[in-house]
């Protein structure tokens, strides 16, 4: 019996939907009110630098935790499940000190870059200014999605939910707007205090449950632990360092638009574009959500050599994604100017083509379902990669070209769009190579090939 038909595990794969969807959807509406209450806080030239201050820093997030959340889930979970002799309260602490490692690296090389980096690429003074509250945003996002995947291996859903981030945004926005409806004032330093300053005490909670998670572990023994002997520092780098080099590439590749208008454009122009790219994540939620839960899945079927309900799998979930996607992009193609300008306030108007033509984009991701996921899943993470790494840098030749010449926003929404769509068509195509099947949402049947694995 497969793990679909499986009644025990369809449970299970709808527990955890249940669980991550709560979860996403908590995180999104709050970081929508957050950039709804900051829009009214701020100046638009601030807005705009704290749109690319929380691009940089989970940029950076990413250098800081080196790849390291991936590999500490798979040590923590193969420990519980009797694997390794490691305590894990040792496994833990090796991993805060390769996040605190990694994360000072970042922070000396970006303060001894901040000059060249924020004064002459960026050409931002605010920027420059910023950089301390930059490095320790970056240092908490870090430990925030390590924490997170360390919940996931004990198989806490709702922690590993609540503290990958949902759980911070909701206190940053309860404080800001509190603030605004008391008629106060505020800067970005302030901002800044104030959301870096939940993180980490979010953070704080978290470390100190999972400190205590694993001593209770630890304490009590694992009768089926088989003996292994322990990774060192070098190993787990060896592990950790491939998933960090594709992380970077998929999040050039996503988020170089804000900072080429950044270095190109005006800070209006980039508060105009970051409150419309904001919005288009309401599109791709539903996706996101299955992608939180189908991996594992994938590569069962794989193992069991199922091509035929693995691609009804994909492809029904890529349909139920598409539905919400597609009701979202109209409203955003007909209602772009009144959405923008009901949740930013007057002046974010201007965005409205960014917004449309984003959203177009974004639906084609959508409509191709997870087959990023079945490439993964397939082994062929190098692959993924290199077609991240195309597609960023056509998108960033291309947008930086239209900058150049004399053109605005509405072109630079319009180069990432079309490198959207080829870069997903790609993909679509790649999967259906690798493994046999089709991922896109679709009505009409297409038969399943057989590929070996």
């Amino acid at each position: 019996m497969t793990a679909i038909a499986n009644k025990s595990l369809l449970r299970r794969l709808l527990s955890g939907t249940a669980v991550v969807a709560a979860g996403r959807i908590i995180g999104v509406f709050a970081n929508f009110l957050l950039a709804a209450v900051l829009a009214r806080l701020l100046q638009p030239a601030d807005m705009g630098a704290y749109f690319l201050t929380f691009s940089l820093a989970n940029f950076l997030c990413i250098l800081a935790r080196a790849g390291s959340e991936q590999v500490a889930l798979k040590l923590f979970a193969d420990r519980i499940n009797g694997a390794g002799s490691d305590r894990l309260v040792a496994v833990a602490r090796k991993f805060a000190v390769i996040v605190t490692a990694a994360s000072l690296l970042v922070a000396v090389s970006l303060y001894v870059l901040r000059g060249p980096l924020f004064l002459g690429l960026f050409n931002s003074s605010l920027l420059y200014g910023l950089v301390f509250w930059l490095i320790l945003w970056a240092f908490s996002l870090a430990v925030q999605a390590v924490v997170a995947e360390i919940f996931r291996a004990f198989k806490d859903f709702v922690s590993a939910s609540l503290f990958r981030g949902p759980l911070a945004s909701v206190l940053t926005v309860t404080f800001l707007g509190a603030w605004l409806l008391q008629g106060r004032t505020a800067n970005l330093h302030d901002v800044m205090l104030i959301i870096v300053g939940m993180q980490m005490l979010v953070n704080a909670v978290a470390m100190l449950m999972i400190w205590r998670k694993a001593g209770r572990f630890d304490r009590q023994g694992s009768a089926s632990a088989k003996a292994a002997p322990a990774l060192g520092y070098m190993a787990v780098m060896s592990m950790a360092m491939p998933l960090c080099v594709n992380q970077l590439a998929m999040y050039i590749a996503a988020q170089s638009d804000l900072w080429i208008l950044q270095a190109m454009g005006n800070a209006t122009m980039v508060a105009h574009y970051g409150a419309a790219a904001r919005l288009v994540l309401f599109s791709t939620l539903a996706l996101q959500i299955a992608n939180a839960v189908l991996p594992p899945y994938i590569s069962q079927l794989r193992l069991e050599g199922d091509n035929a309900r693995m691609q009804q799998v994909l492809r029904f979930v890529a349909t139920i994604a598409a539905v919400p996607a597609l009701i979202v992009t109209l409203i955003f193609v007909f209602f772009s100017q009144e959405v923008l300008g009901l949740v930013f306030g007057s002046g974010y108007e201007a965005g409205a083509t960014v917004l449309l033509l984003l959203s177009l984009g974004q639906l084609v991701n959508v409509l191709v379902g997870s087959c990023g996921y079945v490439l993964v899943m397939y082994g062929r993470g190098a692959l993924l990669m290199r077609i991240s790494l195309i597609s960023g840098a056509l998108a960033i030749l291309s947008s930086a070209t239209a900058l150049k010449v004399g053109l605005g926003m509405n072109e630079v929404a319009a180069c990432y769009m079309v490198v959207m769509w080829g870069q997903q068509t790609a993909l679509l195509l790649l999967a259906r190579r690798v493994s046999g099947v089709y991922t896109h949402a679709g009505v009409f049947r297409i038969k399943a090939e057989k590929v070996g694995s």
